[in-house]
C-alpha cells in the first residue's frame, strides 16, 4: 500500500522533484480513479478521463497554491468533476445534433410525399 499522500511531497513536486511528482500523480490516479467511475460506471470512460485529470494536475501543478492537502484534494477532485460535466455535456450537444439532423429529414421526407393530407390543405 502506498504511503498518504502529504503537503511536502506536493511542495516537493511542485519543485521539480520527479520521484515525489511520480508520487503525487499516482495516488491521485488511484483516488481519482475511484471517484470518477462512481460517476460515469464506464470503465474506459473512466480510464480516460482520469488521464485527463491527472495530466491537467502535471501541467497545473509548478502555478499552483496549496497551503494544505484538504485544499489540494477539493481541486483534485473539483477538476475531475468538471472533466465529467464536460464530457456528457459534449455528449448531449452531439445526440441533440444528431437528433435535430434525423428530426428534420423525416419531416422533409414526410412534406414532400404525394399522399400527405396536409398538401391537399396547402394546394387548395
Amino acid at each position: 500500500m502506498t504511503q498518504e499522500l502529504n503537503i511536502q511531497t506536493i511542495h516537493q513536486a511542485q519543485a521539480g522533484n520527479a520521484q515525489s511528482l511520480s508520487a503525487v500523480a499516482e495516488q491521485v490516479r488511484q483516488k481519482v480513479q475511484t471517484y470518477i467511475y462512481r460517476l460515469t460506471l464506464n470503465y474506459h470512460l473512466t480510464q480516460d478521463l482520469t488521464q485527463e485529470t491527472v495530466l491537467e494536475m502535471i501541467k497545473s501543478l509548478p502555478k499552483l497554491k496549496v497551503p494544505h492537502i484538504d485544499g489540494f484534494w477539493g481541486w483534485i477532485f473539483r477538476t475531475a468533476l468538471g472533466k465529467v460535466q464536460h464530457h456528457f455535456r459534449l455528449q448531449g450537444a452531439r445526440r441533440l445534433a444528431q437528433k435535430t439532423t434525423s428530426d428534420d429529414f423525416v419531416l422533409e421526407s414526410q412534406a414532400s410525399e404525394d399522399n400527405n393530407p396536409m398538401n391537399a390543405l396547402v394546394s387548395d
